[in-house]
């Protein structure tokens, strides 16, 4: 992966530094607002950063429940997403007045403090940082930087970029395309389940993708909708899947929030997480989803979901056989061995049931990108350059007026068979296209 990573990091991606100024400016003048907010709810001036001064509020002058760590108080943001749901649904449960007030200024202040919290990380570590003199974002990438295989990412040597592994959606506005060219980014859709699925043999989930790949438009290939009605009865309403397409008509808004939570579900479940840490992911996630949900919600959708999903909880047990009978050694479908050295039991065994999908996942990805990098960049074919890999998708550039050559050649390349328990697996590449990252249109190859 040298050459490939290597010209990545020289490349770099072109910034459009108005954008980048535009971006400065609304989320400074947003932070104003929301701490003038803040202080209007909090009846006084409060320092987001000041661990002393948000548990006194938190707990003391609002009254809430004391949420602690080794007989300390807490006051990071996993506790304010745990106390952010509790007081969404006190304020939906109590009737009085006086009953609500309470947790609906904690519900304010806790929003505004959270919200100011993500301005500023998404100002010091994105917008705000220096980029080079040629007007190009870079990063560093670390080949070996995680144990699944995945690359790691931050600033380069000379404290220009940033992490770009991890730049909001809604910051990607500020990457273009360089004059002349267009952007595409190819990603793998639902990589990680496809393998699980298959790790699994779990009838259901092995159906759902199948017919997704015959049929892309029906719900019942849709994993995420499966899930979504599989769960619904946890919020009051039970949906069917062939019901989706008209509840999704006449209730959107809804639709939107169990199909987000069916996505969730099935990233949490299937690798044994507990409904706690479920509500903290789901949480911390709403400043941009809007979505919270109490770890009442997701004990229930756990239930439901190990209910929908039978062959799960047989791998789970595979997994820990495997650990015992092979000194603690997982081996990936293409060869990648990791000993796990933690202690013995279930943090050891979660660790465990992701790492060969994720793994794989990520195998797979970069088996594609070599062979984008050989066989298109390096010989220059439609002015082909690879600029980025974002975990599970690469990002590229071409000449314009290349894109119905280049999306079918780059797609071939990034499709391949994993062999996976017999059998064989080929997960689709989902390609979008543009002028800028942020900003992209889903390409459909032409009947």
């Amino acid at each position: 992966m040298i050459e490939p990573v290597f010209y990545m990091m020289r490349r770099g991606i072109r910034i459009d530094e108005r954008k980048k100024a535009e971006l400065s400016a609304q989320y400074k003048t947003l932070w104003t607002s929301t701490q003038m907010k803040l202080n209007a709810v909090a009846g006084h001036e409060l320092n987001v950063s000041s661990h002393p001064q948000i548990t006194k509020w938190l707990y003391k002058e609002v009254g809430l429940p004391a949420r602690r760590k080794k007989g300390k108080l807490k006051g990071d943001e996993d506790a304010l997403r745990a106390l952010l749901a509790m007081c969404e649904s006190k304020m939906d449960t109590l009737k009085t007045p006086s009953g609500r007030m309470k947790w609906m200024r904690g519900y304010l202040g806790i929003r505004h403090i959270i919200a100011i919290r993500a301005l500023r990380k998404r100002i010091s570590s994105y917008i705000d940082i220096d980029i080079d003199d040629d007007g190009r974002m870079r990063c560093s990438l670390r080949i070996g930087g995680t144990e699944t295989g995945r690359f790691s990412s931050s600033k380069t040597g000379w404290d220009t970029g940033c992490n770009m592994q991890t730049i909001p959606r809604e910051l990607r506005l500020m990457f273009l395309a360089d004059e002349g060219k267009e952007l595409a980014e190819f990603d793998l859709n639902r990589g990680e389940s496809w393998i699980y699925s298959h790790l699994s043999e779990d009838p259901s989930m092995m159906d759902i993708h199948l017919r997704g790949l015959e049929d892309p438009d029906d719900p019942a290939g849709d994993f995420h909708i499966v899930t979504a009605c599989a769960i619904s009865s946890a919020f009051g309403e039970r949906i069917r899947v062939e019901d989706w397409k008209d509840f999704a008509k006449e209730k959107p808004e809804l639709a939107y929030r169990l199909r987000y939570l069916g996505k969730r579900s099935n990233h949490a479940y299937a690798y044994q997480m507990t409904p706690f840490r479920a509500a903290e992911v789901v949480n911390k996630e709403a400043d941009d989803t809007g979505i919270t949900v109490t770890v009442a919600q997701t004990k229930i959708m756990r239930q439901l979901w190990l209910g929908k999903y039978i062959g799960i909880p047989a791998w789970w047990a595979s997994i820990e056989r495997e650990l015992g009978a092979n000194n603690r050694i997982m081996i990936t479908p293409y060869g990648r061995k990791r000993t796990f050295h933690e202690r013995w039991g279930d943090d050891l065994f979660k660790e465990a049931t992701a790492y060969v999908p994720q793994s794989t996942s990520v195998d797979y990805l970069n088996l594609g990108m070599l062979d984008v990098y050989h066989d298109l960049v390096v010989p220059r074919r439609h002015g082909l350059e690879l600029l980025h890999q974002n975990h599970d998708s690469i990002l590229v550039q071409y000449d314009e007026g290349q894109r119905e050559r280049v999306m079918p050649e780059i797609i071939e390349r990034c499709s391949r068979t994993v062999k996976i328990n017999g059998y064989d697996v080929v997960i689709p590449i989902e390609a979008k296209y543009g002028k800028n990252w942020g900003q992209l249109t889903e390409w459909k190859k032409a009947a």
